[in-house]
């Protein structure tokens, strides 16, 4: 039974140590919105509902807007997303949303964009869902309560 839990413990620290992507990355298109895309409504709701659309529906956390002359200098900690605004026209797209790849810097040469024309970022957390919570936290107490009964 200790191999079993000894085994169980492994699994879960292997699972929950992976090594995070190599960089940041640009969010799959999917769910029927597109990344990047062209929209004209300029506010964080909207930006939003986009950034939810393109992840299937997976409930984000608005964290700061950066719009001064340098838009890249006021990154909030435990940001996940980013969408970056273009607003000079030289651009086919304006929008771009990007996943951090677990360092909280955001580079923008990982997804092959630069800084000029860049009129904003909006930085969004992830939410956790309340059922895997549940479910890791009955996970913990069942292994917890085996350990105790030995």
């Amino acid at each position: 039974m200790k191999k079993i839990l000894l085994m169980s413990l492994l699994a879960f620290v292997f699972a929950f140590s992976a090594i995070p992507a190599v960089a940041d990355s640009l969010v799959p298109s999917g769910f029927g919105f597109s990344n990047p895309d062209d929209f004209t409504a300029n506010s964080v709701a909207k930006e939003e509902q986009w950034l939810e659309g393109l992840l299937g529906g997976l409930n984000v956390e608005y964290l700061s807007k950066d719009e001064d002359s340098n838009p890249l200098d006021n990154v909030p900690s435990g940001w996940i997303y980013a969408i970056l605004k273009y607003g000079n026209g030289n651009t086919v797209y304006n929008h771009y949303a990007i996943i951090d790849d677990g360092d909280g810097i955001l580079k923008l040469s990982d997804v092959n964009l630069s800084r000029q024309g860049l009129s904003h970022v909006t930085y969004f957390a992830a939410v956790p869902e309340p059922s895997i919570l549940i479910l890791l936290g009955t996970g913990l107490l069942g292994i917890v309560g085996i350990g105790r009964r030995k």
